[in-house]
């Protein structure tokens, strides 16, 4: 995994970003702010479910990454810090892809954003800044 986030955005010193933990799934919460993480490129590993621990990695092109603070609902205490990547063209993707059917649009019509899972992780280079 590393070495092909090294190898695929020509940098030798990485930072992984991820969600801080499970914390807050399943409840009604804010968002506190956010901030967008500047790179060019970035890396974007996902945990496949397999019995061994696998990762299915890609490049992420024409993405934000933001990475969001969120906060009880009630009391506007900190529960967790959580990463999200939006994907800014997807006119490449498949027509028949699922998001499509759900948001009610076509490729390259609008944008989809996501939130990573606590086992997912996006690499950018040390050189990204918020």
């Amino acid at each position: 995994m590393i070495e092909f986030s090294k190898t695929t955005l020509k940098q030798n010193h990485l930072i992984s970003l991820t969600t801080e933990s499970i914390q807050g799934s399943g409840q009604k919460l804010k968002i506190e702010k956010f901030h967008k993480i500047n790179s060019q490129k970035s890396v974007s590993c996902h945990e496949i479910f397999l019995p061994f621990a696998t990762y299915f990695c890609h490049l992420l092109s024409s993405t934000n990454i933001y990475a969001v603070e969120l906060v009880d609902l009630n009391t506007n205490v900190h529960v967790n810090t959580a990463m999200v990547v939006c994907h800014m063209d997807t006119s490449s993707w498949p027509a028949d892809h699922p998001v499509f059917k759900k948001l009610n649009f076509s490729p390259g019509k609008g944008e989809v954003c996501h939130w990573m899972s606590q086992a997912d992780l996006v690499w950018v280079g040390d050189d990204a800044h918020a």
